[in-house]
């Protein structure tokens, strides 16, 4: 092995953060489907509700696991921890309903592919 192979291999590969891609919330029959997309360079956040649009967000602090993002209508605070195939997503309390978390799947291809394959906005029956 060369010096050169050898230090490379000790170079640690910068793996994606964990909340990075799709992920969505399919709810049920009364309830609201969530979609969430992460990106990066430059940093943005988006969450679409199959009830009512979307929130867009650059205001992102990153932590290992976890990100938070402030969302731009009413500058609330949105939380997602991740793991390797699903995050769960916090919304914050408001003068209507509590705090609320949804457990969320990472979506294979983006939430446009994923609706059309199985249309995850509409309620499941």
């Amino acid at each position: 092995m060369s010096i050169l192979s050898f230090l490379l291999a000790l170079t640690p590969i910068e793996q994606a953060h964990p909340c990075i891609g799709d992920f969505v919330y399919r709810g049920g029959k009364d309830e609201v489907s969530i979609g969430l997309r992460i990106r990066t360079e430059p940093d943005v956040a988006e969450l679409l509700f199959s009830d009512f649009g979307n929130v867009i967000s650059n205001s992102i602090e990153w932590s290992i696991d976890r990100m938070q993002f402030i969302d731009n209508h009413d500058f609330s605070t949105v939380k997602v921890e991740c793991k390797t195939n699903s995050a769960v997503l916090t919304l914050p309390a408001s003068e209507y309903v509590s705090e609320r978390s949804f457990s969320m799947r990472r979506t294979t291809g983006s939430l446009w592919d994923v609706d059309k394959r199985e249309g995850w906005n509409l309620p499941k029956h």
